[in-house]
């Protein structure tokens, strides 16, 4: 297996090779000058190695990503052989060739880091490889958009500076959109500056949001519709309406003529009032 050489000084001798499968008998041999020699022997079995074990985990074929945002590259890496930090990899992209990955499988095989992909549909390719040069080849298909974009949305009723009376049931609408993601995967809040978070409401599938309320406590509130996406990118929009207290009966002084006065049966009377009320204007 090695050339015949002499043994270090302190009579070792080593040589290395790499054995095929199977059951084999190593021998060694050793001759003096003279030319005597003596030969040692030992009998072993040589298994094969098994290649890693690969499992990808994220991103998915049906994940949603993006071109501006980090997208998180995971799996579990094993081998019967060797420890998973021992193993080396490589992702790779169709699109983008071999991404700039540097992570450490810990104890348990988890290997996760994070990594931008550009805009298009790629085809990812995870090899593992372990100490004795065996690899596993896993890969997966994932679409990747542009940059994200925020959702629209818009306060449709009721209009600005509408007046309603305490315990008055009070229907908001709404309407949102996102350019990435269907309406059932936006997130919505309804919320008063004076009374916190309302509630979310019935979401259509066309994008149509409608709440009711008539918890509102008497003030004047600024009521703030808000949508979220996946990725936290939100919009807003908001109108000022006031909740008041139940109508007030109106005030009415009696001017002219006064308590007890006479008049000529004919004659002119003058008939004066004044009026007033909280709510409503004296020519309502």
């Amino acid at each position: 297996m090695c050339e015949p050489q002499a043994p270090a000084s302190d009579g070792i001798s080593q040589c290395t090779v790499t054995l095929q499968e199977g059951e084999s008998i190593i021998r060694a041999q050793v001759t003096d000058p003279e030319g005597a020699a003596a030969i040692g022997e030992i009998s072993i079995e040589v298994e094969a190695t098994s290649a890693p074990t690969v499992q990808i985990t994220s991103p998915t074929t049906t994940g949603l990503y993006y071109s501006d945002q980090l997208i998180l590259f995971s799996a579990n890496i094993q081998d019967t052989e060797d420890a998973p930090s021992d193993l080396t990899y490589t992702w790779e992209s169709s699109l983008d060739g071999l991404l700039p990955a540097n992570a450490t499988a810990n104890e348990d095989g988890m290997l996760e880091e994070y990594i931008y992909l550009s805009e298009g549909t790629h085809a990812v390719t995870l090899t593992v490889t372990d100490l004795s040069g065996k690899s596993t080849e896993r890969s997966i298909s994932l679409n990747v958009g542009g940059s994200n974009t925020s959702p629209d949305c818009s306060i449709t009723a009721p209009e600005n500076g509408s007046i309603f009376l305490v315990g008055e049931s009070i229907t908001f609408q709404a309407t949102m959109a996102d350019a990435e993601v269907s309406v059932d995967e936006l997130q919505v809040m309804w919320k008063s500056d004076k009374d916190g978070d309302l509630g979310q409401g019935v979401v259509n599938s066309s994008g149509e949001v409608q709440f009711s309320t008539s918890s509102l406590s008497t003030n004047e509130h600024i009521i703030q519709f808000s949508v979220q996406d996946e990725l936290e990118s939100s919009c807003s929009d908001s109108i000022v309406i006031t909740v008041e207290e139940e109508g007030t009966a109106p005030q009415l002084t009696l001017i002219s003529p006064t308590d007890g006065d006479i008049v000529e049966y004919g004659d002119s009377v003058r008939f004066e009032a004044t009026v007033l009320d909280n709510e409503d204007s004296p020519q309502d």
